[in-house]
């Protein structure tokens, strides 16, 4: 892999991790059961596509950013 793959890879993953930590997020605090299920689905896709991007790197030894998971708390009450 060149250097613009892994670059490119990289910043995918970085896209994507954020992407895992608001659709966790939201799904946790809003009151739509219908929303809440498709940020239910959307977290699955999201945890299979950094799993994909993540093996690409991991096969070259490249560094892998980690998910934001532990930064969400398990609040069910919205901040704002």
């Amino acid at each position: 892999m060149n250097s613009a793959e892994a670059g490119n890879i990289y910043f995918n993953l970085a896209k994507t991790r954020l992407a895992n930590g608001v659709s966790l997020e939201f799904s946790q605090v809003t009151k739509n059961k219908e929303l809440r299920k498709y940020l239910e689905t959307n977290i699955g896709n999201i945890n299979k596509n950094f799993g994909i991007f993540s093996s690409l790197l991991l096969e070259d030894n490249l560094h892998v950013p980690q998910l934001l998971n532990t930064l969400v708390t398990n609040s069910t009450v919205a901040p704002i």
